[in-house]
C-alpha cells in the first residue's frame, strides 16, 4: 500500500524505464507538433475554434497526455506525490518566465534538476526518494515566489 501512495523511484525496474521513455518521446512529440495550436487554443478558445483551430480535438488531446503521464508517474512517485509534481514545476516556472516557450524550458530544467538534487539528497540523508524530489521542488518554488517579489 505504501509503494502506491508514495512511489518507489528506486526500486524502477528497466521494463518500467522503458516505458518511462517511450511516454516521454511521445507526448513531447505530440506537444511539439501541436505547440502553436495548443497554445493559441489554451488562451483564446473562442478565437481558435473561429481560425479553424480543433479546439475539442487539443483539449482531448491535452487530458489524455495528462493522464497517461499520471498513470507512468504513480509507480514512480506514488498517488500521493503526482500531482505536485506535474504542478509544482509549471507553477515555479511560471512566477520565473514571460513568455509560453519559456515557461515551458524552465519547467522542465526545474522537474529535470530537482529530481536529480531530491534524489542526491535521499540517497545521502536516507530518506523516502519521492518525497525528498518534492520538498526540494518545493524550495524551488519557494525561491521563485522570493524572486518574484523582490
Amino acid at each position: 500500500m505504501e509503494s502506491v501512495l508514495f512511489g518507489s523511484i528506486l526500486a524502477v525496474s528497466r521494463q518500467d524505464l522503458v516505458t518511462i521513455g517511450v511516454v516521454a518521446l511521445l507526448v513531447t512529440a505530440l506537444v511539439v507538433g501541436f505547440w502553436s495550436k495548443l497554445a493559441y487554443a489554451t488562451f483564446d478558445r473562442e478565437l481558435a475554434a473561429l481560425s479553424g483551430v480543433p479546439v475539442r480535438f487539443l483539449d482531448y488531446l491535452l487530458l489524455a497526455l495528462t493522464a497517461l503521464v499520471t498513470v507512468v508517474a504513480v509507480k514512480t512517485v506514488g498517488v500521493a506525490l503526482v500531482s505536485a509534481f506535474v504542478v509544482i514545476p509549471a507553477a515555479a516556472a511560471r512566477l520565473l518566465g514571460r513568455r509560453l516557450g519559456s515557461v515551458a524550458m524552465i519547467a522542465v530544467a526545474i522537474g529535470a534538476g530537482c529530481s536529480a538534487v531530491g534524489l542526491l539528497l535521499s540517497y545521502h540523508l536516507d530518506v523516502a526518494s519521492g518525497a525528498t524530489i518534492i520538498l526540494t521542488l518545493g524550495a524551488v518554488f519557494g525561491g521563485a515566489m522570493a524572486l518574484r517579489r523582490a
